[in-house]
């Protein structure tokens, strides 16, 4: 993404783990979700364990979200909150136009996702 041009003035390195996803891919993504007993259906909500949207829906399809693998990715572990990675996206991701949007953020709720950030200003859907 444009905003994340100037990065490599950064002192740790990410991984871009997804961006946009063609619904394709979030079919096959969700396939998974419901073959691992993560979602029970195609059209099951976010939420909880299941993390991948139901095709169509997800902020990645627009390209309006990406998300970030830590070297500590540990999906749904607090530790990745408390990790120097997030601590310093969650310091410097809004000099880049980024945000981990507050629904996702908290630690102490299922849907947390501390790999998942948007641009603060809205991508808007084609």
């Amino acid at each position: 993404h444009e905003h994340f041009k100037n990065v490599k003035k950064a002192k740790h390195k990410f991984i871009k783990s997804s961006g946009m996803r063609s619904v394709k891919r979030q079919v096959e993504l969700r396939k998974g979700a419901i073959a691992r007993g993560a979602c029970e259906s195609y059209t099951s909500p976010f939420g909880g364990l299941c993390k991948s949207a139901p095709a169509g829906t997800s902020d990645h399809g627009y390209g309006g979200a990406v998300d970030i693998q830590f070297l500590v990715h540990k999906p749904l572990s607090k530790k990745t909150f408390n990790s120097i990675y997030y601590k310093w996206l969650k310091d410097n991701a809004e000099d880049y136009g980024f945000h981990n949007p507050p629904g996702l953020a908290n630690p102490d709720v299922k849907s947390a996702e501390a790999w998942h950030w948007e641009p603060i200003t809205p991508v808007i859907k084609k």
